[in-house]
């Protein structure tokens, strides 16, 4: 399971592309830390698909992947 909104894992360039998520692993690590349920964390993550990406969001892939997200975190 993985989160790629812009496809950066099709002809990954490990030295260029991994910065282009990096900066919001951060705050996804805090929301887990501190048991963030599951709309908590799609929004964030979609707020980053339509905002910070300027993408229309793919609601139901980011809710899957946010769902499978806390569940691995909280087991």
């Amino acid at each position: 399971m993985y989160w790629d909104p812009i496809g950066i894992g099709i002809g990954f360039d490990e030295d260029s592309d991994l910065d282009e998520y990096s900066s919001y692993v951060p705050r996804l690590l805090a929301l887990l830390a501190k048991g963030a349920s599951l709309d908590e964390v799609q929004t964030y993550l979609n707020t980053i698909e339509m905002e910070s990406m300027g993408l229309l969001g793919d609601v139901a892939a980011t809710k899957e992947f946010a769902r499978w997200l806390v569940e691995t975190w909280s087991s």
